[in-house]
């Protein structure tokens, strides 16, 4: 069995990267105008710290520029040249809309949808997207766990 060459001692993050077209990612950004007024946090800069947020599963925007900057050595296989700080990534964060990073995701799906196993035709996409929080999903499962727990013991006490 061959290795591949073309991702062996890449870090995941940088393999998911490269499969991100960055010129499709400016093209957007020019079309949906969300680096208007922008000096060096740009758009792809932006998509890159958010991916790395949610590969990390970090939790703040603290933990996010934390792990940045702990990993600032080995960040240049990014193609990213400026380290974030909290108060840009939060600016970012309330000025470039959702509808932009639904726009990079729709155009990843359109080319990498042939690869994927389990993808369904174009019309599913064309029928629209909805993206769940699942952050409610894990909170709702705690409450059940300790809702659960006050059930067994009113249990015993009942008997």
């Amino acid at each position: 069995m061959s290795k591949d060459i073309n991702s062996s001692g890449h870090p995941v993050l940088s393999q998911i990267i490269k499969l991100i077209n960055r010129d499709k990612v400016n093209e957007l950004a020019t079309t949906t105008k969300v680096n208007r007024y922008v000096k060096s946090f740009d758009a792809f800069t932006h998509l890159v710290v958010m991916i790395y947020a949610a590969l990390s599963g970090a939790k703040s925007i603290r933990q996010v520029v934390e792990g940045f900057e702990a990993n600032v050595t080995r960040l240049n296989h990014l193609g990213i040249s400026y380290l974030v700080r909290r108060s840009t990534l939060s600016d970012a964060n309330k000025k470039r809309t959702s509808q932009f990073f639904g726009d990079v995701y729709k155009a990843l799906y359109e080319r990498y949808s042939s690869f994927l196993s389990d993808s369904k035709s174009s019309k599913a996409l064309q029928k629209g997207l909805y993206i769940l929080d699942s952050t409610t999903i894990s909170l709702f499962s705690q409450i059940l766990k300790v809702l659960d727990g006050l059930l067994k013991i009113a249990r015993k006490r009942a008997v």
